[in-house]
């Protein structure tokens, strides 16, 4: 008897550390705004790009701002992803000039670690979706801009989703992480 008392103390205890290890990151909330990250990541890049940012996107036309949505993240049904689930976000998209150099940063608003994971996996499959488009646009025109594409980097970091498609995803990634970090709240 006190070896299964001892094993289900055991059990528990170990239960305990694994699920508050987990939830402390998920608790860790940072200030930075992601037009904020996104400006410090792309500081050195000579990009002939269009920022645009939720404040931005919410003052156009709502049928304006779908279609851009819809350009930029939907799929061939005009699946669009739902951006009110992003408590804010900023993206760097190609301007003036046919460009894979892109980045795109969302903060996700969900507090519930389940509606949380499902927004994240959600976004990552738009993000996937949009280094491919990238690259099928760019399939035997720009094979440099293909492979920025199709080396594109999705990750996420604390409550922010991002992807990256440059010629430096490493530096990117590191300069946005580290705006991250640097406005934790305690």
């Amino acid at each position: 008897m006190k070896r299964i008392n001892c094993l289900i103390l055991a059990v528990i205890s170990a239960f305990s550390v694994f699920a508050f290890s987990s939830c402390s990151e998920k608790a860790r909330e940072s200030s930075a705004t992601p037009s904020e990250i996104l400006t410090a990541a792309i500081a050195s890049a000579k990009w002939d790009n269009v920022q645009y940012t939720k404040a931005s996107m919410d003052a156009m036309e709502s049928d304006d701002r779908e279609s851009l949505i819809s350009i930029f993240y939907g799929d061939l049904e005009n699946n669009i992803p739902d951006m009110s689930l992003f408590s804010d976000y900023a993206m760097s998209v190609p301007g003036g000039e046919a460009s894979a150099n892109e980045v795109g940063i969302f903060k996700i608003a969900a507090t519930d670690a389940s509606a949380f994971d499902t927004t994240k996996q959600t976004t990552e499959a738009f993000m996937k979706l949009r280094a491919k488009n990238v690259s099928d646009i760019f399939r035997g025109y720009d094979e440099a801009s293909m492979k920025k594409a199709d080396n594109a980097l999705i990750g996420s970091f604390g409550n922010y989703v991002y992807y990256i498609m440059s010629d430096n995803n490493a530096e990117i990634e590191s300069i946005i992480k580290s705006q991250i970090e640097a406005k934790y709240i305690a």
